[in-house]
């Protein structure tokens, strides 16, 4: 069975063509240090495993509904977030945007574009045989 995926170009970008399905990635998805304090960054990590021809824009998509449905749902409780994930649209739940970071070297976070897709993260950052680790911030606006 083939499927529509993405490829790379040179610069990490994403170019859809069909291919053989890919591997999954597991990642650990961490808020920024900058932005948090320990304790915080421990409560909020989300252990994630996805496709390794998911971009960095699907996963700021994923984070910033999950955290608009969880704050939600702490705000309105259990039954009436029932009741709007019925509804076909999302009003009522704000969605944030955010920018994704992976630690090149300790203490060093890199920005990563949207376009750029997991396995090429995982191949050009991180060489090593456990969950990617990224970070995610709130965008600042433009």
């Amino acid at each position: 069975m083939y499927f529509w995926t993405d490829t790379l170009d040179s610069t990490g970008e994403a170019t859809a063509e069909t291919s053989e399905p890919l591997n999954e990635i597991e990642l650990v998805f961490k808020p920024h240090p900058k932005d948090h304090d320990p304790e915080t960054v421990a409560q909020q990590t989300r252990y994630i495993k996805t496709t390794a021809n998911a971009s960095v824009d699907h996963l700021a998509k994923y984070l910033a509904m999950r955290l608009a449905l969880e704050s939600q749902q702490e705000e309105t409780g259990e039954s009436n977030l029932a009741l709007s994930r019925t509804n076909s649209s999302d009003q009522g739940v704000e969605v944030q945007q955010f920018t994704i970071y992976i630690a090149s070297t300790p203490g060093q976070y890199t920005p990563l574009p949207g376009s750029m897709i997991l396995d090429y993260v995982n191949e050009k950052y991180w060489k090593v045989n456990k969950p990617l680790e990224m970070y995610y911030a709130l965008s600042k606006p433009s």
